[in-house]
């Protein structure tokens, strides 16, 4: 038991603290009574030092029956003891938890005894040294324990006004961050709305359309599915754009995916680590639900643990309950009441706040409070139906099966001939959602040249597949399960040069690029990327070449620009081959910008572009954008921080 948890128990029994004064007090006065055989003292002394045991609780009482018994001592010229002290400690104490209303006639009253026993007991003493008696001895004594105990209820007076002043001012300073993330919550959702439920709403129609069209007017299925793409598109650019302005500057990217239930464990373990005594309990056989309610009960253990770890210390104890029940998902959280006391007058947190809404979001319901015994409880259930309008990720909730599939043959392709100039591409898809997966293997599989051997949901079983199967390219999800794109991607690339890994994420971060390329992936692509594109971009690594992103190639440059070389003296030569409007496109490719995006910007065709930039391919002999980048980049058309 730590420093803070012993006085945390010492203020809770103050009697218990105060007997301990009280008995040498009492100590000090049986040898007097014992050793004159006047056993007359004993009440005298029991009235002189109980009451010290209740000196704080009844300060006004205690000090009264003192003095009473003080002052029948006095009447009845009994001898003086040491225990007569505890009027002096029962006056400091008056004067230290009552007004000077009230301590200044106690004061008062000892004066008047102390003359008084005085004057009773300094027998043959002359009139001089009953004076020195009385006003040192006996008054000075009296008025040093007031002003004692008046000074410390000055000082404790002032310190909770600061106390009261430091708690007014949180208040006020979480009220206005309240307010300020309020305004900020409806700016976002505002936001967001406009970016997502708009061109939701348009894929949702389209989807629709394109779903009666297939039987009634077929060949308008095509322009419904391409209409479909262009919207999740640029509604995951604007998406971008949105949460790279809300992003901190200096925040580090996470490759691991948001924690689930299947993180309690170590979470339960980081807390043991730093000191807390933490257990966990599953009970029923565990059952998938929805990433975000997964989210949601993570998240209420994280900040149950950190209360109990804020009230009650590290010697706080705690317990962690998840049971699976028919009708859904119980969570409790308990701790032993180690800091109950200082919970108890706690205004409600922003923690339980968050907590409730998470929880509510998904349909749950959540109670927090003191247990009747002693200690805190969080109890959250979540419905075993509990879903927030989101289809749960297949990958979070089955990441511990093992789902790399065997190569299968096609009816395009024979898998088991040798490989040759006619041999396809053998992909293996690897990410945790298992739509993304089927999407890209219906676009891989309908291209002549290429063909699915296999899948995975997570690094791991990536490792696995690629010890076990022959492939020649990797399409690698950056944030999965169990272990993250990048250290798969890092153990894959050491074991060989086969397979090669195309890194893609819905995440335009430089983190994942640096952290990606390093590890040895031979491209790094947005999950929104177009078909062709991506087809493109596997052609390119199959065959050694480096595909990065366009956006991304310009951030990574202009980070290690000046380690670049300068241009060699056949660029200027080189570079007037080039007309002005291939100058141009060199130069915002050089910037970052994709096709569609160069096509805008100089208002012309996509076709027209991709002729420029194979154009500017062809004469500066660059075997592609990346190329072309770093060309620009050698040369000063584009120096790092320009747009």
């Amino acid at each position: 038991m730590g420093v803070p948890a012993v006085y945390a128990w010492l203020s809770r029994h103050p009697s218990l603290v105060d007997g301990v004064p009280a008995f040498f007090l009492a100590l000090l006065g049986l040898p007097t009574a014992v050793g004159l055989r006047m056993f007359g003292l004993f009440p005298i002394i029991a009235g002189l030092v109980v009451p010290v045991v209740f000196r704080r609780r009844y300060p006004v009482q205690a000090f009264t029956i003192a003095v009473v018994t003080g002052a029948l001592q006095v009447i009845t010229d009994t001898e003086p003891v040491a225990s007569d002290l505890a009027i002096l400690v029962l006056l400091y104490t008056l004067a230290a938890y009552r007004p000077r209303q009230v301590s200044v006639p106690g004061l008062i009253v000892c004066l008047a005894g102390s003359a008084a026993a005085v004057a009773v007991w300094a027998h043959g003493l002359g009139v001089l040294a009953k004076l020195l008696l009385a006003t040192v001895i006996f008054s000075g004594t009296a008025l040093v324990a007031w002003v004692l105990g008046d000074s410390m209820r000055y000082r404790r007076a002032y310190l909770t006004a600061l106390e009261d002043r430091a708690t007014r001012l949180e208040r006020e300073r979480d009220q206005q961050a309240q307010i300020a993330a309020a305004a900020e919550r409806a700016r976002i959702a505002r936001e967001l709305h406009d970016v997502v439920a708009h061109n939701v709403s348009v894929m949702v129609v389209q989807a629709d359309g394109a779903a009666y069209a297939l039987h009634t007017d077929p060949e308008r299925v095509p322009q419904a599915l391409a209409a479909i793409s262009h919207t999740g598109r640029k509604a995951l650019a604007e998406m971008r754009r949105l949460l790279g302005v809300l992003r901190a500057g200096d925040e580090q990217a996470d490759l691991a995916p948001l924690p689930g239930l299947d993180q309690l464990r170590e979470l339960v373990e980081q807390a043991r680590h730093a000191g807390m005594s933490v257990s966990l309990s599953l009970d029923g056989p565990p059952r998938p639900l929805p990433a975000g309610a997964e989210l949601a009960a993570y998240r209420v253990v994280q900040e149950s643990l950190t209360n109990t770890r804020k009230h009650g210390g590290l010697a706080a104890a705690a317990t962690v309950c998840l049971r699976y029940e028919p009708d859904g998902l119980l969570l409790q959280v308990t701790d032993d009441g180690l800091g109950a006391a200082a919970a108890a007058g706690d205004e409600p947190g922003h923690g339980l706040t968050g907590m409730r809404e998470r929880i509510e979001m998904y349909g749950g319901t959540i109670q927090a409070g003191p247990l009747p015994g002693g200690g805190y409880q969080v109890t959250a259930r979540l419905p075993a139906g509990a879903e927030s309008g989101a289809v749960a990720a297949p990958g979070t909730v089955r990441h511990e099966r093992e789902l790399a599939r065997a190569p299968q043959a096609s009816g395009r392709h024979n898998m088991s001939s040798p490989e040759g100039p006619g041999t396809p591409i053998r992909i293996v898809l690897v990410d945790d959602q298992e739509l993304v997966r089927t999407g890209f293997r219906m676009v891989l599989e309908a291209q002549p040249d290429m063909t699915v051997v296999g899948e995975a949901a997570d690094g791991l079983a990536a490792i696995e597949f690629a010890r076990a199967h022959t492939a020649d390219v990797m399409v690698m999800d950056a944030r999965m399960p169990r272990l993250d794109g990048v250290a798969a991607t890092r153990q894959i690339r050491q074991a060989g040069d086969r397979p090669r890994v195309l890194m893609l994420t819905t995440f335009d971060l430089d983190e994942y690029a640096f952290a990606a390329l390093k590890a040895g992936a031979s491209g790094f692509l947005l999950k929104d990327v177009p078909p062709e594109e991506l087809l493109f971009a596997i052609r390119a690594v199959h065959s050694g070449d480096a595909v990065v992103a366009p956006s991304t190639t310009r951030r990574l440059l202009d980070r290690f620009a000046p380690m670049l070389p300068a241009g060699d003296s056949n660029a200027a030569a080189e570079l007037e081959e080039l007309t002005e409007r291939e100058r141009q496109v060199l130069i915002l490719v050089a910037q970052g910008l994709s096709n569609a995006e160069l096509a805008k910007r100089l208002f012309v065709s996509e076709a027209t572009v991709k002729t420029h930039v194979g154009r500017i391919l062809a004469k500066l002999g660059l075997r592609d954008r990346v190329q072309a980048v770093v060309y620009a980049y050698e040369n000063g058309l584009v120096r790092a921080g320009h747009q």
